[in-house]
C-alpha cells in the first residue's frame, strides 16, 4: 500500500481497522480522507514514505587511555581526575543511510586513515559526517540523542569544523523503545534478537586497540560492523514507525 486511491496520501497515514477482507487481508483506513483499502503491508525496509529527508546514522569511537598516579589504593571518589586522561577518544568511523522518496538507500560511511588513527586525527572523517548531517530534515539513531550526536558535535568543534544545521529535528529509537514499550533490554542487539532479525556482529577489546594502533584490516572491520548496525537499526526504525502509525502517531511530520 503506497498511496490512498482517493486522496493520494502515503501509506504512513493509514491506520489499522478491525476489518478483514474476503482474502484475509487487513483493511486499513486513510486518516486524511477516511477511505478504506485492503492491501498488504509493504515488506520491511521496502517502503518508508517519509515526507522528509531522514538520515539514520551510527558512530564508533576509540577508547580513552588513562594514566593514574596515586599514593594509595583507596579511592575516595568514583570519579577520576581529568588530569588522568592520557589520550581522549576520537571518532574511528561513522556509517549512515538516507531514507528518501519511500526507500532506504545504500549504507554509506567513512573511517579514519591508519595514520589518522595513530595520531588521533579524525578531521576528514568527521567533516564527511558533518556534511551529511547538514542535509537532513531528521536525524535518527539508536541512543543517538545521548551519545552519537553529542559526541559528533564535540569532534566538530575540536576540529574547527562549522556546525551543521542545529535546528534539524531528531528521533531516537532507544527513546521510542522506552516511551512506548517495556522490553527486557533496549540494546539494539536485543531488539534484533526478539524480532529474529539476526544478531549484531561482535567487536572485541583487542579490535579497539588495533584500530587505535592504525591496523587497516581492523579499521575496515570496524566500518563494516558500523554499517551493519545502521542497516539493522534502520529496519528497527521501520518496525517502530509502522506500529506507531497504525495508532495515529506520526514520527516525521
Amino acid at each position: 500500500m503506497k498511496n490512498c486511491r482517493e486522496c493520494g496520501k502515503g501509506y504512513r497515514l493509514f491506520r489499522k481497522t478491525d476489518k478483514i477482507d474476503s482474502k484475509g487481508r487487513q483493511v486499513r483506513q486513510c486518516t486524511n480522507c477516511g477511505t478504506e483499502q485492503s492491501e498488504e503491508t509493504p515488506p520491511l525496509g521496502q517502503y518508508f514514505n517519509y515526507p522528509k529527508r531522514v538520515f539514520y546514522y551510527d558512530i564508533e569511537t576509540s577508547m580513552m587511555t588513562l594514566e593514574l598516579e596515586t599514593f594509595q589504593l583507596k579511592q575516595y571518589s568514583k570519579w577520576l581526575p581529568w588530569e588522568s586522561i592520557k589520550s581522549p577518544p576520537f571518532m574511528i568511523c561513522w556509517a549512515g543511510v538516507w531514507i528518501e522518496n519511500g526507500k532506504m538507500g545504500k549504507v554509506i560511511g567513512k573511517s579514519v586513515t591508519k595514520t589518522g588513527a595513530k595520531r588521533g586525527n579524525d578531521k576528514a572523517c568527521v567533516k564527511a559526517l558533518r556534511d551529511e548531517m547538514d542535509r537532513a530534515d531528521y536525524i535518527v539513531g539508536h541512543n543517538s540523542k545521548a551519545f552519537d550526536t553529542k559526541k559528533s558535535h564535540l569532534r566538530f568543534i575540536l576540529n574547527n569544523i562549522q556546525a551543521p544545521d542545529l535546528t534539524v529535528k531528531q528521533q531516537d529509537t532507544i527513546a521510542l523503545a522506552k516511551k512506548y514499550f517495556k522490553n527486557d533490554s533496549n540494546a539494539l542487539g536485543y531488539w534484533l534478537h526478539v524480532f529474529g532479525d539476526g544478531a549484531k556482529d561482535r567487536m572485541t577489546k583487542d579490535d579497539w586497540h588495533k584500530c587505535k594502533a592504525g591496523d587497516q584490516r581492523t579499521l575496515d572491520k570496524m566500518l563494516k560492523y558500523c554499517k551493519k548496525d545502521v542497516k539493522k537499526g534502520a529496519g528497527l526504525l521501520k518496525r517502530f514507525d509502522d506500529y506507531l502509525a497504525g495508532g495515529g502517531i506520526t514520527l516525521f511530520k
